[in-house]
């Protein structure tokens, strides 16, 4: 006789291979493909609660001492392990599970761009709770929100690295994006973090003076990673709240993945203390993945703000509407450029050197 659960799974699992071989439509497939996404996601995020890289970071292990490690039953670990190797996130050799050099780097406690408190503590449970954000408006993140992140230094450390590796190399695009950089002397990054994009520019314009200005608590974190670019001395970290302290002046004003997490009037605010920052001749230059044109933007921009709306309270911020609230804060011209491959929105918005 059998249980009522196998017959359950046996059920689910005729129903999801059937959805998977019939040919009726691409949209049944696409569900699937969803389903299976989410279930690959889900492989990852148990490793992650297991701390599953952070023992495979002492060195490769074999299933039995993995189940040993772990404290696990054994019962489908072998199936999980197989999974993440075609995942990219294991490699494996003979019956000895290792890191992949990315998992090593971004999941690993011990890497030095790791995530998994990122993604455990606030984006995870922001999302599992987008239902209460589209029906509230409110942010998802547990203990108070975004702003309780520099209160927790290894979330901080590990929401950093994930704001760096959104980012990516942005720096050919914003330098292409710009045809004056040689003209300026001084840039000012507002809400920097650690500093890799104001490094990165310095690198390629050496000339460049820069401050990065962010909230104390990120200074250790700005100075480590200096360092560990080799790039100490290449920028000064200012301690400050953007919206409340009193800002340098500079040539370039940067707000890079800055604006779009928060509400429009503080985002109005931001616009004009960056333009009193900015110095005549100068201009403010904004990039973010989530800046979108007229139409509703395509699935890497609708997705990063639906996670933005979970883990900040907002959501949508569009280039015609930074125009807007460039121009009324004085910017005299603001040009949309969709430098690099693929596309990344910059806007710069340029400042008369006309006094005013």
């Amino acid at each position: 006789m059998v249980c009522a659960s196998a017959a359950r799974c046996r059920l689910a699992h005729v129903k999801h291979t059937g959805l998977l071989a019939a040919p009726p439509g691409a949209g049944l497939a696409d569900i699937s493909r969803l389903v299976d996404s989410y279930c690959r996601t889900q492989a990852l995020l148990s490793a992650l609660e297991l701390d599953l890289f952070t023992v495979l970071d002492a060195g490769p292990a074999a299933e039995k001492e993995i189940r040993s490690a772990l404290g696990l039953h054994g019962r489908g670990l072998r199936q999980w392990l197989d999974l993440l190797v075609p995942l990219g996130l294991l490699e494996r050799d003979g019956d000895r599970y290792g890191n992949s050099p990315e998992a090593a780097l971004y999941l690993a406690r011990s890497g030095r761009q790791y995530l998994g408190d990122f993604l455990l503590k606030a984006m995870v449970p922001s999302l599992g709770n987008l239902s209460t954000a589209l029906r509230t408006g409110q942010a998802q993140v547990p203990g108070g929100g975004m702003a309780a992140v520099a209160d927790d230094p290894a979330l901080l450390r590990s929401s950093i690295a994930a704001m760096d590796m959104l980012t990516g190399d942005i720096v050919p695009s914003l330098l292409a994006a710009y045809d004056d950089w040689d003209d300026h002397r001084t840039l000012l990054d507002l809400g920097g973090g650690r500093g890799s994009v104001a490094a990165g520019l310095v690198a390629a314009r050496p000339h460049l003076s820069a401050v990065v200005l962010d909230l104390p608590p990120m200074a250790p974190l700005f100075e480590e990673n200096m360092a560990a670019r080799g790039a100490a001395g290449a920028a000064a970290f200012r301690p400050g709240d953007f919206f409340t302290d009193p800002l340098p002046r500079a040539d370039i004003v940067l707000l890079g993945n800055v604006l779009l997490d928060w509400e429009a009037e503080q985002r109005r605010s931001l616009v004009r203390r960056a333009y009193l920052s900015t110095n005549p001749g100068g201009a403010l230059i904004v990039y973010d993945h989530r800046l979108r044109g007229a139409g509703p933007g395509g699935q890497e921009t609708l997705t990063l703000n639906l996670l933005t709306l979970a883990m900040c309270g907002v959501s949508d911020y569009t280039l015609d509407e930074l125009d807007t609230d460039a121009r009324a804060a004085g910017y005299d011209a603001v040009e949309h450029r969709s430098p690099g491959s693929p596309p990344r929105p910059v806007v710069v918005c340029r400042k008369s050197a006309r006094p005013a």
